[in-house]
This record gives structure tokens, sequence and C-alpha cells, in this order.
């Protein structure tokens, strides 16, 4: 069954930000950050290949991770936002959303890193609260050599604008999302139900299936970052918050996991948009027959003629 035309222009958008989920992986598995909240502080360790690296590079890798984090959700935001425009417009992307987008996202991106150094960095006049709360740490959860790669005291005025800004672009990011949605699905409604008896039925039940399928993949992506800026959030704004309290052990034994969450949104992808399904399983049913075949050709070939028996036994029998 042949693909129609629009599935191949949403491929583009279902595949780019699968590829991006799986460089965010990547990035958090080779770094591995572990924030800490604990008696009002906020600071990153570190316990993946980066972490004994010298300062500033370690401190690096905790914003190149943070960046991805950021660019996550904004691309995701952008898609949903592209996805509109192509519906709404039989295709068209203006060329001024193109371009206003990417200069946002720079903006954003180059922000965030300045927001970041002059917020959290590890200077050398905070080595005395590293090392109090390295102590406290290792106390509290029995491990040795705890090295931050970013401290800082959650409720100095530079933290507290980087988190209020953080948090107004991601409710702002997903306000986006959730106004895309509620248009596409509307729009897509009043299109079929305007459509004349002349079309044929089957290519328009086709395209209403494939459009809910790219609807829910994306929902889906959408949703997925959404564990990680949850998490995140409480990390952050805890010690704001509730500065005498701590959750040393939540964050050490649960942070490595959520690291892996955008490798789901590739396996989403591939289950609930039919076409990629489709893809997948021929493939696995080519490797089967592949394995079939070869099994089937290493195994002995056994006679199944039996004995011969004479007519004149047959007849004694």
């Amino acid at each position: 069954m042949k693909t129609p035309a629009p599935m191949l222009v949403y491929s583009k958008l279902l595949m780019a930000p699968c590829l991006m989920d799986i460089c965010i992986a990547t990035c958090g598995f080779l770094v591995q950050p572990i924030t800490i909240a604990f008696h009002g502080y906020f600071a990153i360790m570190q316990n993946g290949f980066f972490r004994f690296l010298p300062r500033p590079y370690d401190y690096t890798a905790n914003v190149f991770w943070l960046q991805m984090l950021l660019l996550f959700v904004c691309c995701t935001t952008i898609q949903f936002i592209f996805r509109y425009y192509m519906i709404s417009s039989d295709g068209h992307i203006p060329t001024k959303l193109k371009y206003i987008t990417g200069i946002v996202l720079c903006i954003l991106l180059i922000a965030h890193v300045a927001l970041h150094y002059v917020s959290d960095f590890p200077f050398d006049e905070k080595f005395e609260d590293m090392a109090m709360l390295a102590h406290l740490v290792e106390q509290e959860v029995h491990i040795t050599g705890v090295r931050f790669s970013s401290f800082t005291y959650a409720r100095t005025t530079l933290w507290l604008i980087h988190c209020a800004i953080m948090i107004s672009i991601f409710l702002t990011c997903y306000g986006i999302i959730a106004f895309c949605t509620i248009g596409t699905r509307r729009y897509i409604a009043k299109t079929c139900a305007d459509i004349g008896e002349g079309l044929d039925s089957v290519k328009r039940g086709r395209m209403r299936e494939y459009n809910q399928q790219v609807t829910t993949a994306l929902l889906v992506q959408a949703i997925l970052p959404t564990i990680d800026v949850l998490e995140l959030a409480f990390q952050t704004l805890s010690p704001i918050f509730f500065p005498r309290n701590h959750a040393i052990r939540y964050m050490i034994y649960t942070a490595i996991p959520l690291y892996f969450i955008p490798v789901l949104n590739p396996i989403a992808a591939m289950i609930l948009v039919k076409p990629y399904r489709r893809a997948v399983m021929n493939i696995i049913g080519l490797l089967k027959g592949r394995v079939d075949s070869m099994w089937s050709a290493q195994q002995p070939r056994t006679s199944t003629v039996g004995p011969k028996t004479s007519s004149n036994e047959m007849v004694k029998k």
C-alpha cells in the first residue's frame, strides 16, 4: 500500500526529533549529571565520563546537557507550529516563520548559557560552601569523592531570575503546543466534514487515520520530555521553597534512568504511526525468514519413506 504524499512530509517532522532524542540520550549517558538540593543549595555532580575533567570543562558538560534539554522542548514546540501551518496552509510554511523561530531559538540558547554562567558557576569563593555540602552528601548517601561541577545558593537573585525565565519559557512552549494541537484537530475535523461525496471515502479515511496517528505520536514526543522537565523543576525549586528539606537519595537513584527517556520517542513513533510500524514489521519478517532459512539449511535431511512391503505380506495381514 502506497504511503500518501502528506505522510512523506510528516515523516521529516517525526524523524528529526527522533534523531535528536537519540543524541540527547547519548549526551545524558556521557555526562550523567545528578542534581542535589540540600539545605538551601542547588548543585550538580556528575557520574559520567566527564566527571574528572578540570573546571571549566566539567561545567561546560553540564551546560551542554541543559542546552540539549532546552533545545528538546523548543524543537518539539516548533514541530507543532510547523505542522499547524502545513495543514492549514496546504503544506506551505511561511519563510518569515522559519527565520523568526531560528532567531528566537538562537537567542534563547545564548541567553541560557549566559544565565547559567552568572548564576551557578562554581567560583573559588564558593569552595568552603561546596566542601561543607560535599561532606553532608557523603554522610547522607555514603558515597565518597563528591565533586560539584555546578553550585549555587538557591535563593540568590540571579538564580531566582534564571528559574523564573526558564519556567516562563517552558509554560509558553507547552501553551503553544496545546494551542496548535487543538487548532490542528479542529481544522482536520472541519475539512473532513466539508468534503463532498464525490471523493473516495477510502482515501479520506486513510488520511484521517494518518493525521490522527501523527498527532498522537507528536503528543507522545511532547509529553515524554515533560517528565525530565518536571523532575528538574522539582529539584530546582525545592531548595528555594523548602530550604530545610532534602531528598538526596531520591535524586541520586532516580536520576540515571531518566536520562534514557528520550529513547522512548523513536519507539513510540514506530509503534503509533502505521507506515513506521509496517516498515519495522517488514524488517522483522525479513530477518525471521533469513533465520528460518539458515536454520532449515543446517538441519540434516531425514528420509520419510518407510520400508517396502510386498503384496503377499499385505495379503497375509
